[in-house]
């Protein structure tokens, strides 16, 4: 009877001695093929891109190459760990082992929701489609064309030419305008205080010709100009013109601003309370 016992056991622990060193094999044998694979086809191919960028074309090397190390670290943890539960003496370790994994991952989890938060709206945005690249939008009060979109961020050029960096996350929960989705026409606005004396007639006959002077100006709709907002000795005037397209936008804005500065002094319409015509002013010089 202790003979077959002592036989049985022999077995187990010949048996356990085998798939431990069967799953240690095999563990080896999947993360050299993981390993091979991703540097032929991300390392590789990132490190032969010509960028006019070398520091974006570095990082992004260096964020691929910090994958392919987690990712063969991550196979031989879980291929030692359970490596060890095929021997009984190693149980508690491989189970140990498990646990922290578990605790570790948590927590790395909570360090880094914002991250993973990016990471699923990336995610999200690469399937939903609310922004594509060279597109115009507006997020935030910022106004520009998306020059990338990323996993964990998107990049947006200003009109000034500055590179915006907006978390995905922004992307998906903020207000998002986008000017490109289905048609490339966009209303151009302008804010234009005047007395309540002014000839409004006029005053937009005058506006109405210096916005279908532009080149940035879609005649497919007359401008509009309404009363926006009535103040304590003068009214504002909304002014709404179709442009182009959203890059002649702002151009269209900043024309309709200049022209109205230009051209009504020598209309005889005045701006604002502290604007004064040439005459007004040599007549307020002459009785001082």
């Amino acid at each position: 009877m202790i003979k077959l016992v002592i036989g049985i056991a022999k077995r187990i622990i010949a048996n356990s001695v085998d798939d431990f060193f069967i799953i240690l094999f095999l563990t080896f044998i999947v993360a050299t093929t993981v390993s091979r694979l991703l540097t032929k086809y991300l390392l590789k191919p990132a490190k032969s891109i010509e960028s006019k960028n070398d520091i974006e074309a570095g990082a992004h090397y260096l964020k691929l190459k910090n994958i392919k190390y987690l990712t063969v670290a991550t196979i031989y943890f879980l291929g030692i760990s359970l490596a060890l539960l095929t021997v009984e003496h190693y149980k508690p370790i491989a189970t140990a082992l498990l646990a922290f994994a578990g605790v570790f991952s948590s927590l790395v989890t909570f360090a880094a929701r914002d991250s993973v938060s990016n990471l699923v709206a990336g995610i999200t945005i690469s399937f939903t489609h609310p922004l594509r690249v060279h597109d115009y939008v507006k997020i935030s009060d910022e106004f520009g064309q998306v020059k990338a979109i990323k996993l964990m961020h998107t990049i947006i050029t200003t009109l000034d030419n500055r590179d915006l960096v907006v978390p995905n996350t922004d992307i998906v929960s903020k207000p998002l305008r986008n000017y490109s989705l289905e048609s490339p026409d966009v209303l151009a606005e302008a804010l234009v205080p005047v007395p309540y004396t002014t000839d409004l007639e006029k005053a937009k006959k005058v506006i109405k010709e210096l916005i279908k002077e532009s080149p940035h100006y879609n005649n497919r709709l007359e401008p509009e100009i309404r009363v926006h907002e009535l103040k304590d000795e003068l009214m504002v005037l909304r002014i709404f013109a179709l442009a182009k397209d959203a890059k002649s936008a702002y151009p269209l804005s900043t024309e309709i601003k200049e022209g109205i500065v230009a051209k009504f002094p020598k209309c005889s319409l005045r701006l604002g309370k502290t604007c004064e015509t040439e005459e007004e002013l040599v007549a307020n010089s002459s009785v001082s």
